[in-house]
């Protein structure tokens, strides 16, 4: 992490500089690439302000605040940078909940199991040819009622129809079944 500090009618203090390392440090739990952080600290009269601009991989954080002295101003800007970090910590964790209803299907390849192993050997491929997920298509969950999904699965020739359920507005699964029924999944 690269940090600049800059002046604007006044040579920035060393404890300062310390301070802010420090405060940077416990903000880096909640960003996980902090590439660079730009300090200015400004003293106009008898006003003291302090800007702080963090740029990561993903984000870019700005904290603005003026105070009775240098260090409260500080102290308020990186508060406010602490607080937008913890924000956008909470909005990717939820981002994870929700990554399946975006239907991002990507290659996987772990350790294969010892069941998938069994399944190898009696198909007569080695541990090498596991079985992989492929993404086939990106898919648009679009909002319907149960009724016409089983209308549009009954007349295309797909086996089954991803949607999201307008009543209770979850995403579902309709599927025909072997029996010649339909199957629902919902979440």
């Amino acid at each position: 992490m690269k940090v600049d500090f800059a002046g604007r009618n006044i040579v920035v203090p060393e404890t300062l500089k310390v301070l802010t390392q420090r405060r940077l440090k416990k903000i880096e739990r909640f960003l996980d690439d902090i590439l660079e952080v730009h300090v200015i600290l400004g003293v106009e009269k008898h006003r003291h302000s302090a800007e702080v601009a963090l740029s990561g991989r993903w984000v870019k954080l700005n904290g603005v605040a003026v105070g009775d002295d240098l260090r409260s101003a500080l102290g308020q800007a990186l508060d406010k940078i602490e607080m937008q970090s913890r924000r956008h910590k909470e909005k990717l964790k939820k981002g994870r909940r929700r990554i399946g209803q975006r239907a991002l299907l990507r290659t996987v390849k772990s350790a294969p199991t010892e069941e998938e192993l069994a399944l190898a050997a009696e198909a007569g491929r080695s541990d090498g040819d596991s079985p992989r997920v492929v993404r086939a298509s990106r898919m648009t969950f679009k909002p319907m009622s149960v009724e016409e999904a089983a209308l549009q699965v009954s007349r295309s020739q797909a086996s089954f129809l991803v949607f999201r359920n307008a009543r209770t507005d979850q995403v579902s699964v309709l599927y025909k079944r072997d029996d010649g029924q339909l199957g629902l999944i919902e979440s």
